[in-house]
């Protein structure tokens, strides 16, 4: 548990995420107003070491996540994560984000990376002030911009 935060993070891994799509979905649905069960169950589909962050509250539902999987054998990929309205303001991402990055760190991959709209400020700071660097601008099939976080995890001290 983070100091940051008094609320537990789980972290579930392989199927125990699978299993919790429909969780994952409705959160997405309270955090960026929209939700699409059928997207998350196919990018999570055939990856490894896919791995949920959550801070559960009310009946077990979803408040704050981070969901990631293998880039590579050396880079894991933090894809999605937010943290529902009325609880923001409260560090759960960043205690998320934290826990994330010692999980990644302990199973021996040597960098994050992530990605994120070029007009979400909020998390390109948040990125940047846990020590990412900025990297290039993808530009997606659908034509969203998207701005790319490179964070090197330091395998030699603790």
């Amino acid at each position: 548990m983070s100091s940051l935060i008094k609320d537990p993070i789980d972290c579930l891994s392989g199927e125990e995420v699978l299993a919790r799509i429909d969780a994952i979905n409705r959160s997405c649905e309270r955090i960026f107003g929209r939700g699409n069960r059928a997207k998350i169950a196919k990018k999570l589909t055939g990856k490894s070491d896919i791995t949920l962050h959550q801070i559960c509250r009310n009946e077990g539902e979803i408040s704050a996540f981070k969901l990631g999987y293998t880039e590579n054998q050396a880079y894991f990929y933090s894809w999605l994560g937010g943290v529902i309205p009325e609880a923001r303001g409260q560090h759960l991402a960043r205690a998320l984000m934290i826990a994330q990055h010692r999980w990644a760190k302990e199973r021996g991959y040597q960098a994050i990376t992530t990605r994120t709209e070029l007009d979400n400020d909020r998390m390109s700071k948040i990125n940047l002030s846990a020590g990412f660097f900025e990297g290039e601008t993808i530009i997606k099939t659908d034509g969203r911009k998207l701005r790319c976080f490179h964070k090197a995890l330091n395998l030699q001290n603790g």
